[in-house]
């Protein structure tokens, strides 16, 4: 979820995601990332009545608590191992090509660490948000009218198919019982995008805003999540008025160079910037005990 606009050497995901593309286009994102060729790009859109099908006739057993979707760090996956629950991540950082959503292996992957998630067990993801956010606005040119971007740039395609193939993911995740909690920067185009406006009316997604320096974060960090977790609104701690409620109202002093102004003004993304993405211990705990309550008044034990 980290947009990289220095001019430090690109990350070795970046280099291959610019191999898989072809593009000959700076690499400003590292956050989005793809293995495959966009010939070969897999949409799950196209193929949900097939997804149906294998989802109902998926024979293996529901044992998972926790599934940290698109987080680099694990930090979500280790907050629910570390309470003694079951977790498994997913990201391509990580898992490499069986780890690409892109790919209908990939994407099969995916499907199949869902489908393991027990009854009111939970999908915590963070799409790529590199090309959504503010700091890359003059790549992704994303507007009201035009909430797709320009669309004649590879990469904003890549995160464009990137975000189909989740919502497709989160919305067979819904049907089959399973709390989903969606998180992006304040900023963020990404929930106006028509396919989560959908998603957001069929099932009565919430959103809840906070502040991530509240939960330690270096800065602030104002962050909204979205989903139909029952206890999610506990999450909004920090949000009574423009500043964190510990009473941050400015970023810390920290060595970390996350973002700078150019001799323009413009704003950039620093060398640390990519670092911003992990979410904070904290908030990894807070989030767990929120599923936690809401788990156990299911009616359901941790195994």
């Amino acid at each position: 979820m980290v947009v990289h606009i220095s001019k430090s050497r690109p990350s070795a995901i970046a280099v291959l995601q610019e191999r898989a593309t072809g593009s000959q286009e700076k690499a400003v994102a590292v956050d989005t990332a793809t293995l495959t060729q966009e010939y070969m790009w897999y949409s799950a859109e196209a193929d949900i009545e097939e997804l149906r099908k294998y989802m109902s006739t998926w024979p293996g057993r529901r044992d998972l608590h926790c599934l940290d979707l698109y987080g680099a760090s694990m930090n979500i996956k280790q907050a629910w191992q570390g309470s003694g629950c079951t977790a498994a991540s997913y990201d391509i950082k990580t898992g490499g090509q069986s780890h690409d959503v892109t790919r209908r292996e990939g994407f099969m992957v995916l499907m199949d660490m869902g489908l393991r998630l027990m009854p009111r067990g939970v999908v915590v993801a963070g799409p790529p948000c590199s090309l959504f956010v503010f700091l890359s606005k003059s790549v992704h040119q994303r507007t009201e009218a035009r909430p797709w971007g320009q669309l004649t740039n590879s990469k904003v395609r890549l995160a464009n198919q990137i975000v189909k193939n989740t919502v497709v993911f989160i919305r067979l995740m819904l049907e089959r019982g399973v709390w989903c909690v969606l998180e992006q920067p304040a900023n963020s185009w990404m929930f106006k995008l028509p396919v989560f406006r959908s998603l957001i009316s069929d099932f009565g997604l919430c959103r809840v805003s906070l502040w991530m320096g509240s939960y330690g974060h270096d800065l602030p960090k104002p962050t909204h999540l979205l989903g139909n977790m029952p206890t999610l609104q506990q999450m909004r701690h920090g949000i009574a008025s423009r500043t964190p409620s510990n009473g941050m109202r400015k970023p810390r002093t920290c060595k970390k160079q996350y973002h700078y102004k150019n001799a323009q003004g413009k704003v950039c993304g620093g060398r640390d910037l990519a670092s911003s993405a992990a979410y904070p211990a904290r908030f990894c705990v807070a989030l767990r005990m929120c599923w936690y309550r809401a788990f156990l008044c299911q009616g359901h034990a941790t195994q």
